[in-house]
């Protein structure tokens, strides 16, 4: 028997701002998650459903919500990283290792950090502090972005790299990752149409 599978977005989804009195807080952050919705996702995994969690959020904040959130995968930073069972999916990591290099020793070689490199050198400000598979654009010449830069910085791709709109951030990432990407990789290790 085939049991479901369920994709679900964190913030602003399952996660918002509101406390409440059944609700529980994501550490270091003031958000917050229903009761009710933990729930939820823990009878699904106890029936044998498979709880996926997509976040554009970064490597490095997977501890803020791991433990608390029922899940059994997370694509993070847009779907460019997968963790399951709490480690990076080598498999994954593989197939997006000409674009991203080996980040998580370190290694900033690959289209993805040299596209990064060619934004810095035209004045933007760049971060891909606890990242390893994006990073993120905040502002050009120490003041945010503009609604026409985020405009232009969206519609400019190259062959490896695309830009993700991330609340007032831009985010880019390698193209063959993305959270569609992402969760068709998943799938079909799950031996999934």
């Amino acid at each position: 028997m085939k049991y479901p599978v369920l994709f679900c977005d964190i913030d602003g989804t399952l996660d918002h701002s509101q406390k409440g009195e059944r609700t529980s807080q994501l550490a270091a952050e003031d958000q917050f998650i229903h009761q009710e919705a933990l729930l939820l996702l823990q009878r699904i995994r106890q029936r044998g459903g498979i709880v996926i969690l997509t976040t554009g959020r970064r490597f490095a904040n997977y501890g803020r919500f791991s433990s608390l959130i029922p899940h059994d995968t997370c694509l993070m930073e847009h779907g460019s990283v997968i963790i399951q069972k709490s480690n990076v999916h080598d498999g994954w990591m593989e197939q997006l290792r000409q674009q991203i290099g080996n980040s998580l020793t370190g290694e900033k070689v690959g289209s993805l950090w040299d596209y990064e490199r060619q934004l810095e050198n035209e004045g933007y400000t760049t971060s891909a502090e606890g990242r390893i598979g994006s990073f993120r654009i905040a502002g050009r010449g120490g003041k945010p972005l503009t609604f026409d830069e985020k405009k232009e910085l969206l519609q400019r791709e190259t062959l490896e790299v695309v830009a993700t709109s991330n609340r007032d951030f831009i985010d880019f990432i390698p193209r063959r990752g993305g959270k569609s990407h992402a969760a068709a990789y998943m799938l079909a290790e799950l031996g999934r149409p």
